[in-house]
């Protein structure tokens, strides 16, 4: 099995939930200098770092990556979740650090129907759409978050034009 890890800050260790692989990284900067198909792409916690209007462009690039029949796994923060505590109207930091990124390098926020929309609109077929936890360490302390969490698969059709 192919896995193809596109990060934004550091690589992924992935060897849990892809044991055996044959792992391969890149920066989600770079990702149209990647070539070959595979198993799985691997995005977590990378997409919201492209500006707004190059997220389809990316999503393309990532499934012309995935293989016939393979699968894109992509992996957000919850804009659901930071809009629903701001309208609570009370102070929470981390919806600051959802929003901009820990490093403030956050371009795009995501709900879990716009990237259903987003890897439909490319041509993949939405297998798994939900929301999970994630831990992030803010001060030195272990937070437990939502993310959005969509895998699709890749299947072309011989009409479709995706055919690559």
């Amino acid at each position: 099995m192919k896995v193809l890890d596109i990060y934004a800050g550091k690589e992924h260790n992935l060897s849990e939930q892809f044991p055996n692989a044959e792992v391969e990284h890149i920066i989600i900067t770079d990702v149209d200098q990647c070539y070959g198909e595979y198993d799985v792409v691997y995005c977590s916690h990378a997409l919201q770092s492209i500006n707004r209007t190059q997220v389809p462009v990316v999503i393309d690039m990532m499934k012309k990556r995935t293989k016939q029949g393979g699968e894109l796994w992509l992996f957000t923060p919850s804009l659901e979740w930071a809009a629903g505590e701001i309208l609570k109207n009370e102070p929470n930091p981390l919806v600051q650090a959802v929003l901009f990124g820990f490093d403030n390098q956050n371009r795009t926020g995501f709900t879990l129907l716009w990237l259903r929309a987003l890897l439909e609109n490319a041509g993949m077929i939405t297998r798994r759409a939900n929301q999970g936890p994630y831990q992030v360490n803010v001060n030195d302390q272990v937070e437990t978050l939502p993310q959005n969490i969509v895998i699709a698969m890749r299947y072309d059709t011989p009409a479709d034009p995706g055919v690559y």
